[in-house]
């Protein structure tokens, strides 16, 4: 599709249109902006003291315990099966080493 002068004219200056469109209405704000940002800083507040945190602590906490066994039996799988102990186990052993 060949474009002449007048079209890509015409075009860019469709797009220039609507951007500018898009530009206007991306800069309006409601009026209530400063009592929304107080709600979410008083929320935030709130989440600081809840127990939230120690959930977060907790599961990070289990999936840490979780990654090494799952390591060492990704890797018992990558070997023959008469290899496959030994690998587990060393696994299992810098594991323990880096805990």
């Amino acid at each position: 599709m060949r474009l002449n002068n007048g079209k890509l004219k015409a075009m860019c200056a469709f797009g220039f249109l609507l951007s500018a469109t898009a530009t206007v209405f991306a800069e309006t704000t409601p009026a209530d902006i400063d009592s929304r940002i107080s709600k979410i800083e008083s929320s935030t507040a709130a989440a600081q003291s809840a127990g939230d945190n120690s959930w977060m602590l907790a599961c990070a906490a289990l999936v840490l315990m979780m990654t090494g066994p799952g390591l060492a039996l990704f890797y018992g799988g990558l070997v023959q099966r008469k290899e496959s102990f030994w690998v587990c186990n060393t696994g299992v052993g810098f594991h323990h080493v880096v805990k």
